[in-house]
This record gives structure tokens, sequence and C-alpha cells, in this order.
């Protein structure tokens, strides 16, 4: 099985943590990095060009539709799964062809079908 190279950038480190002990019991997902910076977040995508980037909205300096706007900028095109607290940003999430939109806290049996639909 190929492993699914994964960046997650989010400006609260337990949010981090708890997406990190979620996602470890997927055989299938490596986590490469994660920063709570949406700039260096920015600097580590371009570099490491992950499958998969698990993304925060709400984050200081830059939200995570910035951070989207950038990547594509410069040319990169992962598939982000956008993490939030929030239900306002759906719209926007699929206007910017986010593969998902997940509610923190996030549930274990989402992340399940998101994987399975990431790996066909």
């Amino acid at each position: 099985m190929e492993q699914i190279k994964t960046i997650i950038i989010d400006d609260e480190p337990e949010a981090i943590n708890r997406l990190r002990r979620l996602l470890n019991h997927f055989d299938e997902i490596e986590i490469v990095e994660t920063d709570i910076d949406p700039d260096r977040g920015i600097e580590k995508i371009l570099n490491i060009k992950p499958d998969l980037v698990f993304l925060d909205v709400e984050m200081p300096g830059k939200s995570g539709f910035e951070v989207i706007e950038a990547i594509n900028a410069a040319g990169f095109k992962p598939k982000y799964i956008i993490t939030t607290g929030y239900e306002q940003y759906m719209l926007k999430a699929i206007r910017t062809q986010a593969f998902d939109y997940l509610i923190k806290p996030v549930d274990i049996d989402e992340l399940k079908d998101l994987i399975k639909r990431f790996s066909k």
C-alpha cells in the first residue's frame, strides 16, 4: 500500500495532536510535517509536496483559504481537507475545490470514510 504523504496546518497545537492521534490509526497515512504557522506551512507544503493537507481555516496572519491561494499560485495542487469548528466556510471550501470539510473535533469514522475515498 502506497503511503499518503500528509501535512497538518493548524494554529492550535491541541488540534494538531488530536488529528495526529486519529490519523495514526491508518497505516496508509504518513504525517510528514505539521505547523501552527500558515506561512511556514506554505513553505513546507511547497518543499515537501504532500498528497494531502489538513488545513484549519481561521489562523492568525493567513486564513486557510489564503494558504490554498498561495500554494495554487505556486503551481502545486495537493488535496485539501478543511478542518474547522465552523460550518459557514463550507461553500467557500467547495469553491476552492477542497477534497473534504471536517468539523472539529474530527470524528474517526469520518476520517475512515475520507481516507477510503481518497485512496481510490
